[in-house]
């Protein structure tokens, strides 16, 4: 018996093998995850597990119920499986399709992962009888479990790759007739992504062979072994921004959102740039100052590279308004009077810097009001008796009433009168003018 191997893409391995990665975007983006760069989701494996990556922690580990060896290739995972004999029967028409076996394996997240991009791509060899007969093999991957539940829906991310391929009710399906008499092996790939947070996942293979050359009576055939590959990654985390705390008497404001770990967060504000480094924890906050009374539309922004080293930039506009402090109201109070002089001092309270006038009996008077919010003016040329004074500052009008009381004045009484009798013999007495009208 000969044996022939094609290799597809420039590959050297001689398994059948499914590569799979899977990507997390953390806010919600374009569908395409290149859009906004592609980082490991975890360190390299070690056998059945991988560390998982800031701003997740703990581990992703690797399960197979049977017949998969699991190794560890890098930040990938070598996942070799044997082919049961005979799988092609002798009397096959080209075309004919076998399913020789079936496996899975699940993926386990100590840390859920947020809708997940699942990148799929599946690739086999061909192996030839020396009658002429030809079987090609290949991996179909179905998405089986989410959470240790049926999974829901995954949603197509672009298109599908490879001539013949589908993607349709979460299985990469081939149609295997486009195989026969080609010269290239199976090649195909899809990118979805799931809904949700995903604790686990399970991903079951049909290993498959289809005869795609030779006479129909032969010898019953066993492919190549098969296997896969497995990489875990997700998107980079756009930069996000709230207004988490603002002092409006300050002008300052405490601005804080959600990253990529390690990146490097700038803030353009009136006062001049910010800059804060995102944390493991994949979140940041940092201090402006300088901000106007009103509104201030700040520019935040993050580049980051993807694993490429290609530098991605996101950026939002976040509006921070800061409010004018409220108006202090004119009030007008008398603090003292003097009646023979007919004044009085009075003080009250408006706005800083505004003037504030008097209207008097003599006309008006005007002081202005003191950076602390405060005024005071002395009013002179009263009348005897009630006046009633206006009081008018920045469209404002207050009210203030000074009574200025009649003096007393000394007059002479009868002898026959009442009160004290002086050594003129002149009794003195004080009686109150009246006031003049």
């Amino acid at each position: 018996m000969r044996t022939t191997r094609t290799l597809f893409a420039g590959a050297g391995a001689i398994v059948a093998t499914a590569a799979v990665t899977l990507l997390t975007p953390l806010a919600a983006q374009a569908a395409d995850p290149a859009t906004n760069g592609i980082v490991p989701l975890t360190g390299d494996f070690s056998s059945t597990s991988a560390p998982l990556l800031a701003p997740y922690s703990g581990n992703v580990s690797a399960s197979s119920p049977k017949g998969l060896t699991l190794s560890g290739a890098g930040a990938s995972q070598l996942i070799k499986a044997e082919v049961p004999e005979g799988c092609m029967p002798a009397v096959a028409p080209l075309g004919t399709v076998k399913t020789c076996d079936t496996l899975s394996e699940t993926l386990v997240f100590d840390s859920p992962v947020t809708d997940p991009i699942i990148k799929l791509y599946s690739f086999g060899w061909g192996r030839e009888l020396s009658d002429g007969a030809e079987t090609k093999g290949y991996l179909e991957p179905r998405i089986v479990q989410v959470n240790e539940k049926l999974a829901p829906a995954a949603s197509l991310v672009g298109a599908v790759t490879g001539d013949g391929a589908k993607f349709q009710g979460n299985a990469l399906t081939l149609d295997a007739s486009r195989l026969v008499g080609a010269k290239q092996n199976a090649g195909f790939g899809a990118t979805v992504q799931l809904p949700g947070s995903v604790s686990s996942v399970t991903i079951g293979y049909e290993y498959k062979t289809v005869k795609t050359g030779g006479p129909v009576v032969s010898t019953a055939m066993t492919p190549q072994g098969g296997g896969l590959f497995l990489d875990l990654a997700r998107e980079i985390q756009p930069v996000t921004a709230t207004v988490t705390a603002q002092d409006d008497d300050a002008k300052t404001a405490t601005i804080g959102g959600k990253g990529e770990p390690g990146a490097t967060v700038t803030v353009d504000a009136p006062g001049g740039a910010k800059t804060a480094t995102v944390g493991s924890d994949g979140t940041w906050s940092l201090a402006v100052d300088g901000l106007a009374e009103g509104r201030n539309d700040l520019t935040v922004s993050q580049p980051a590279k993807d694993e490429k080293g290609a530098t991605i930039t996101s950026k939002v506009e976040l509006p921070v308004t800061i409010d004018a402090p409220p108006a202090t109201p004119l009030t007008a109070q008398v603090d003292s009077k003097d009646d023979d002089a007919k004044s009085a001092v009075l003080s009250g309270t408006g706005a800083p810097g505004a003037t504030v006038t008097v209207t008097t009996p003599t006309g008006p008077k005007d002081t202005t009001v003191g950076a602390d919010g405060t005024w005071t003016l002395t009013a002179t040329g009263l009348a005897e008796g009630q006046n009633d004074l206006t009081v008018t500052s920045a469209g404002e009008t207050a009210d203030v009433t000074v009574l200025i009381e009649t003096p007393e004045i000394p007059v002479l009484l009868g002898l026959a009168g009442f009160g004290l009798l002086g050594a003129t013999g002149v009794v003195i007495g004080r009686r109150k003018r009246a006031a003049k009208k």
